[in-house]
């Protein structure tokens, strides 16, 4: 398990995941794609390397504001989640990041 540290990219897509995973701090690609996930972590912000994070066709109704926390961001993936709401202060991410909604 210590070896997990070393992991920069993770996809777990398409395998019925239903909670967002603990991770490593070093991870920079995360794909949870066509999972079951509803609720993504306030401690989302501890993953300040990464730089995608794909949730598309999950069940995800919300997102935390920790998610401005991520200044490496580059890309954020949401579409085919049908109840999320799209915040207010998610404008106030970095204009570089290209969304995905």
């Amino acid at each position: 398990m210590e070896n997990l540290n070393k992991l920069r990219v993770l996809n777990l897509g398409d395998n019925q995941v239903q909670e967002f995973p603990f991770l490593s701090s070093n991870i920079t690609e995360l794909s949870l794609r066509n999972n079951k996930i509803e609720v993504i972590p306030n401690n989302i912000s501890k993953l300040k390397k990464l730089r995608r994070l794909d949730l598309r066709g999950n069940l995800i109704k919300e997102l935390p504001k920790e998610i401005l926390e991520l200044k490496s961001l580059e890309r954020l993936y949401l579409r085919w989640n049908e109840n999320i709401a799209k915040p207010n202060w998610l404008d106030d991410l970095n204009p570089k990041i290209l969304i995905y909604f």
